[in-house]
């Protein structure tokens, strides 16, 4: 019998089931963080679930802080966002400053995507103070993403290049080959911004190639979504679309649709460029309803300024107004309206509506647009398009 003992598997000892528990927990993030988006959220709750039978409420946070914290890692922070709260909570009753700033960093990153511009500013601050007064550096580089973004949403692109540039001194001192790919490609969505298409260009290269050369096909995907950006803004239609199109598989391997509504918004505006309103209707209907899975406002804004632009171009001003007034009510009730540098194809849309329509008959519309939000405007415009003799209705 005492040798049958020893023989029983390790996972009926208590300390061995919980390390199982525990490197299975880390086991789906790590996977999660190198793209395997399949059954994410089934992995996730069946590594919690296991949690059940460890009553160490400490481990049970880590887990939730980190499973969390790999979808903010591959872009879907959304996702986390309820064990990111658990995980804060936890670590308050803990005590463990540390892993209240990691947990509101990505907080951050989750308000950002939420459209909660001071929320995601206020913890990131928070965070940083909290990895500073333990010496953390590094901890404090995972803030860099959502207080540099807010800066640019504001069109503050110098404040936002100015944190971005001195992450990346820390990051290259550290040899934080990850987050200099990520950094590079920030600093050329701002150069891109502020209208220097060859310095954009050559960020997005350089965080290209340093990704690739550490197989980071994230960050290798966000410099190609940088390119094609770019591209477009340069009127390189088709190297734009190539590289959206790259981005736009990618996500959908992964289980990120709903990055999917940026990409989609460009490809309608590269089906406007060359003309095709029906083409550019679909595309930009198509991501109007993948922003609302994301509950991110300003993503339903470009997406409801997308379907005007194509409602625009042809001929139905009418409806455009509308949902130009609505897009602009979303974002001004988010506390950050499109920046100048920014307004390019709002601006387009705009000046194709009013062409279309008297002055009083686009403002008239425009208000009404912005008294009906978002939502029930484009179920307007989509009534319009459908009984409309266009290519848009067709």
């Amino acid at each position: 019998m005492r040798h049958a003992a020893r023989c029983r598997p390790c996972w009926n000892w208590p300390a061995a089931r919980a390390n199982c528990t525990h490197a299975r927990a880390w086991q789906v993030g790590l996977t999660i963080l190198v793209g395997d988006g399949e059954d994410r959220a089934a992995r996730i709750e069946s590594a919690l679930k296991a949690y059940g039978e460890v009553a160490d409420s400490a481990e049970v946070t880590w887990a939730r802080w980190f499973l969390a914290h790999t979808l903010c890692g591959t872009g879907d922070v959304s996702e986390g966002a309820a064990l990111t709260g658990q995980a804060l909570g936890g670590f308050r009753e803990l005590g463990d400053r540390w892993g209240e700033a990691a947990a509101l960093s990505d907080r951050a990153a989750q308000r950002l995507l939420a459209g909660d511009l001071a929320g995601a500013e206020e913890d990131a601050a928070r965070s940083v103070e909290l990895f500073g007064a333990a010496g953390d550096t590094y901890g404090q580089l995972w803030s860099v993403y959502p207080r540099s973004a807010v800066a640019a949403i504001h069109g503050d692109y110098a404040r936002s290049s100015a944190l971005q540039r001195d992450a990346l001194e820390t990051v290259q001192e550290f040899g934080l080959a990850t987050h200099e790919a990520d950094l590079l490609s920030g600093l050329g969505r701002n150069a891109l911004l502020t209208g220097d298409f060859a310095a954009a260009r050559t960020y997005h290269e350089r965080a290209r190639r340093s990704a690739v050369d550490i197989g980071f096909r994230a960050g290798e995907i966000n410099a190609v979504l940088g390119l094609g950006l770019g591209a477009r803004r340069e009127g390189l239609f088709d190297e734009s679309e190539i590289h959206l199109r790259t981005v736009l598989a990618w996500h959908r391997d992964v289980g990120l649709d709903g990055a999917n509504a940026l990409i989609l918004a460009e490809l309608g505006f590269i089906a406007e460029a060359r003309g095709d309103a029906s083409a550019a209707w679909g595309l930009q209907q198509e991501g109007y309803a993948t922003a609302r899975s994301t509950g991110d406002p300003r993503a339903v804004a470009l997406a409801v300024e997308g379907l005007a632009a194509a409602l625009a171009l042809s001929g139905a001003g009418e409806p455009a107004a509308v949902l130009l007034g609505a897009a602009a009510a979303t974002r001004a009730a988010t506390g950050a309206p499109l920046p100048p540098a920014e307004r390019g194809d709002v601006d387009r849309a705009t000046a194709q509506a009013w062409e279309l329509l008297e002055r009083e008959a686009f403002e008239t519309a425009f208000r009404r647009g912005e008294e009906l939000g978002p939502h029930e405007a484009v179920g307007v415009a989509v009534a319009s398009g459908r009984t409309s003799s266009t290519r848009v209705g067709s």
